[in-house]
């Protein structure tokens, strides 16, 4: 439940952050200054971001045969990495995916590490990520104790990354990560700045 709440406060603020920084700057006396503007657009340099996520599990193998797990929840995920060339950057990070069914459940998190090729025109960029994610995850079923596993698997994802003022940009992103023999599909909203 806190979960879900804090995904949809993070959402709006999501949403609600490029709005404002647009009426901020339409009041600006400097009547040249448009949304976005970034000359030249992902330069290199730090950021750190974070987002909320969609994202859908289809597995059978953690459970035993006949408890199907097939459910839909909200991530949240926080990054930090750094633009090494304008097509270049390499990104940390930790994605939590909560817990996921009912009866029979699967609680499960991770830390990432990946790299990421993008293609900058103008003030956006289709990106391209691949990366590997340490992950633990905890299942447990009525009157069966907590099974605790963890492991490292690969993680690929795409995305589109807008620059909506000099120092914050928006990317929207689709990951599928692998949490042993779990396939696990996300797409996120998230905000990033640049420092």
């Amino acid at each position: 439940m806190k979960q879900r709440q804090l995904a949809l406060g993070l959402t709006a603020v999501l949403l609600a952050a490029p709005a404002s920084v647009a009426l901020a700057q339409s009041g600006s006396s400097d009547h040249g200054f448009r949304l976005p503007q970034r000359e030249p657009a992902f330069e290199p340099g730090l950021y750190v971001g974070g987002g909320v996520g969609y994202f859908r599990v289809d597995e059978q193998d953690f459970f035993e045969e006949g408890d199907d797990l097939d459910d839909d929840r909200a991530a949240l995920k926080v990054y930090f990495g750094g633009d090494l060339l304008p097509w270049l950057a390499v990104e940390g990070g930790y994605v939590s995916f909560g817990e996921i069914g009912n009866g029979s459940t699967l609680e499960g998190d991770g830390w990432t590490l990946a790299a990421i090729g993008q293609l900058p025109i103008g003030n956006f960029a289709p990106y391209a990520k691949l990366g590997y994610m340490w992950w633990d995850a905890d299942r447990s079923a009525p009157n069966v104790p907590v099974d605790n596993n963890d492991g490292h698997d690969w993680f690929g994802g795409l995305g589109l990354r807008f620059a909506l003022t000099r120092a914050m940009d928006l990317r929207v992103e689709y990951e599928r990560y692998q949490m042993d023999d779990a396939d696990i599909d996300m797409a996120s909203l998230n905000l990033q700045l640049t420092f």
